[in-house]
C-alpha cells in the first residue's frame, strides 16, 4: 500500500505528504487532521486558533485523511479498522454515523467529496492488485468507475470547487508531478515537470489556482502555488524545514499545512496555518504527528 509506505516514510525521516480536499467557498469552520490517539491514529477537529479541540474517531486503528463535503456537514476519510485494509468510510463533522462505502479489499485512501456533495472520488486499488488508480463513485458507496489506467501510480484526486475537473498526482512520467483531468476521466494533462516530487495539491475555493508541495525526500521541501493552467508558479514557504499537504481555507484568505521540524524519527511534525501570501505562520495545535489537514467550509447565514 502506498500510504503504508508513506507511515514508513513517516517513521524514518518524519514526513507523511498527504492532502486531498477540495477547498469550497464558505466561512472558515474547523480544520480537521490526524494525530495518535486513543491506540492508534485518529482524526481530530480544532478551531483555526487550535481550540475546540475534538477527536472524532477512537477505535485502535489509522484513521486519516480527512475531507469535508462542500456543506461541512460531513467527513469522508480513510481507516484500515477492516480486516488492516485501508477503505473508504464517512462520518458526521461531529464524528457521529461512522459507516464504510468501499469494500476494494485493497487499498483506498485520500477521498473527496464532489461539490454537489453525490460522489466521492479517491485512490486506491482492489484485491490483488498493487498500483494506485484514481476511482469515483456516489456518496453512499455505489457506481464504482475507475478514472484512470495504465502506467504509474495516481494519487491525491481533489476536485475542483466547480465540479468540471479533478487534480492529482502521478509518476507515470518517472517523478511524481501534478495533473489535471476532467471529472470523467478525460483530458488528462500534466500540470508541471520538474525534477522532484509533489504528492500534495488542493484547489484555491475560486477555482483559478492551486496550491502543491514539493520536495525530495531527505530534503528540504517547501508549499507553492500557481494558476491552474500550470502557469505563474511561486515559492510561499522557505528554510530547513519540510512543508507537504496544503488545504486552501473556504474564505481564500488562509492555507494549512504540516510542518516537519527535521529529518529524524523524533522529529516535531504539526499543522500549520499560513496567510495565502505565506505570511503570518503558526502552529494550530502541537500534539503528537499530525497529518494532512483539510477545512471545513460554513454555509449559509452566520
Amino acid at each position: 500500500m502506498r500510504l503504508v509506505r508513506t507511515v514508513i516514510a513517516l517513521v524514518v525521516v518524519a514526513a507523511f505528504a498527504g492532502s486531498a480536499n477540495a477547498a469550497y467557498q464558505g466561512r472558515n469552520g474547523q480544520i480537521a487532521f490526524s494525530q495518535p490517539g486513543s491506540g492508534g491514529v485518529a482524526v481530530y477537529s480544532a478551531s483555526p486558533d487550535g481550540g475546540n479541540l475534538t477527536q472524532l474517531t477512537t477505535d485502535p486503528s489509522f484513521n486519516a485523511s480527512p475531507a469535508y463535503s462542500a456543506d461541512g456537514r460531513r467527513i469522508a476519510f480513510c481507516s484500515d479498522r477492516t480486516k488492516g485494509r485501508f477503505e473508504i468510510f464517512v462520518m458526521q463533522a461531529d464524528g457521529t454515523g461512522q459507516r464504510q462505502l468501499t469494500h476494494m479489499n485493497g487499498n483506498a485512501t485520500f477521498p473527496d467529496f464532489s461539490p454537489s456533495g453525490s460522489r466521492i472520488v479517491f485512490a486506491g486499488y482492489r484485491s490483488g492488485g498493487s498500483k494506485d488508480d484514481v476511482w469515483v463513485m456516489t456518496a453512499s458507496g455505489s457506481g464504482l468507475r475507475r478514472l484512470t489506467s495504465g502506467a504509474g501510480n495516481n494519487d491525491q484526486p481533489v476536485w475542483s470547487p466547480d465540479g468540471s475537473e479533478i487534480a492529482f498526482t502521478s509518476d507515470r512520467t518517472g517523478v511524481e508531478q501534478i495533473w489535471v483531468m476532467r471529472a470523467d476521466g478525460t483530458h488528462q494533462t500534466q500540470l508541471t515537470t520538474d525534477h522532484v516530487v509533489h504528492v500534495g495539491v488542493d484547489w484555491s475555493p475560486d477555482g483559478r489556482k492551486l496550491v502543491y508541495d514539493d520536495g525530495n525526500p531527505g530534503t528540504p521541501t517547501a508549499i507553492w502555488v500557481m494558476n491552474a493552467d500550470g502557469t505563474g508558479k511561486h515559492r510561499l514557504t522557505y528554510g530547513s524545514n519540510r512543508d507537504f499537504g496544503p488545504a486552501w481555507s473556504p474564505d481564500g484568505k488562509e492555507i494549512a499545512f504540516v510542518r516537519v521540524l527535521g529529518f529524524t524519527q523524533h522529529a516535531e511534525q504539526d499543522v500549520y496555518v499560513m496567510s495565502a501570501d505565506g505570511k503570518h505562520q503558526h502552529t494550530l495545535h502541537k500534539g503528537g504527528k499530525q497529518l494532512e489537514p483539510a477545512w471545513q467550509p460554513v454555509v449559509g447565514a452566520s
